[in-house]
């Protein structure tokens, strides 16, 4: 297959203004204007794979609506997209040019790098550490369910939310200091415990992405640069939590080592038996999302502006 770069002269991006704030039910106008657009499917082939509208509500009141593909990024290029925004936002009232990042390299510099990447030895290092890693018999999460699994994935899916008080993440923080470990490493040794308990197995494999982006000059850059490790634990019966969370500490830290090893690739080398019900590996993905914490971005606030989220509901997984 041949990837075609389109010239950015051809790409034209617009956003959409609709004004709601005349009517009765602005706010339900909204909520299904988003939800209509938030579930319209890019096209790979001809469309910008980003939009975005601004919809005014009331007078001094809009709403900001963006929608990326994932292939053209991630959650670390929308921080880095939104800081961007308001420094052009507050270079515009101000009058002065906004004073944004220069970047010495493009995405398709980095396509560049990664290919010439893989033929290098360190690649055929990481790719001995992970086909170790899934030697074997390989483990199939068994949750119980209330309904059949369907013989296709459908991706149907929803969300359940719970927020933890300050004071149980002080406690988990201190924790993991005293341990030794990031708060990570906590969380996934947790997420195991769990998942023993509900399904009585002892070898379980658990997904998590990573940014990516080990060298400098990617860390202002808008793009893809995600990758997937496959995080495999052989829990023993009797191990208590300190001796887990030890195991994790040091499974997690070899998978960071080679985390440059595509994960596509890890999957084609395992020829696995294709389960159209599951996902490849693993079914369980533990993301903390802390791209807001980056030290890289921009911290300043917007200039005569009061801005708080706004949530868009979805029932894909």
């Amino acid at each position: 297959n041949r990837q075609y770069i389109r010239s950015a002269a051809l790409f034209d991006f617009r956003i959409t203004r609709e004004d709601f704030s005349l009517e009765n039910n602005a706010e339900e106008r909204v909520e299904f204007y988003l939800e209509q657009n938030n579930s319209v499917a890019f096209n790979l082939e001809h469309d910008g794979l980003i939009r975005a509208s601004l919809i005014k509500v009331k007078e001094n009141e809009h709403v900001f609506f963006l929608s990326m593909h994932h292939i053209i990024g991630d959650g670390w290029s929308m921080e880095l997209l939104m800081s961007e925004i308001v420094k052009s936002y507050n270079g515009l009232i101000s009058g002065k040019e906004a004073d944004l990042p220069v970047l010495r390299i493009q995405y398709k510099d980095y396509a560049v790098w990664l290919k010439e990447e893989l033929q290098q030895q360190k690649h055929q290092v990481s790719e001995k550490y992970w086909l170790e890693q899934f030697s074997g018999e390989l483990p199939v999460l068994d949750l119980p369910v209330v309904a059949p699994r369907p013989l296709v994935q459908t991706y149907n899916g929803d969300r359940a939310g719970h927020e933890f008080s300050a004071e149980f993440l002080g406690r988990l923080k201190a924790f993991s200091q005293a341990h030794d470990v990031t708060l990570f490493m906590v969380l996934m040794a947790g997420v195991k415990i769990l998942l023993h308990r509900y399904t009585g197995q002892y070898d379980i494999i658990v997904g998590t992405p990573v940014a990516g982006r080990e060298h400098p000059d990617l860390e202002n850059q808008i793009g893809l640069y995600l990758n997937t490790l496959a995080i495999r634990t052989p829990l023993q019966e009797g191990m208590t939590f300190s001796e887990l969370l030890v195991l994790e500490k040091e499974i997690l830290l070899g998978a960071y080592e080679h985390q440059g090893y595509p994960f596509d690739a890890l999957i084609g080398k395992l020829n696995l038996s294709r389960d159209t019900s599951r996902s490849a590996l693993f079914d369980v993905l533990v993301t903390l999302q802390n791209q807001s914490r980056l030290k890289n971005l921009n911290t300043e606030g917007l200039s005569s502006l009061e801005v708080k989220g706004y949530g868009v509901k979805s029932k894909i997984s």
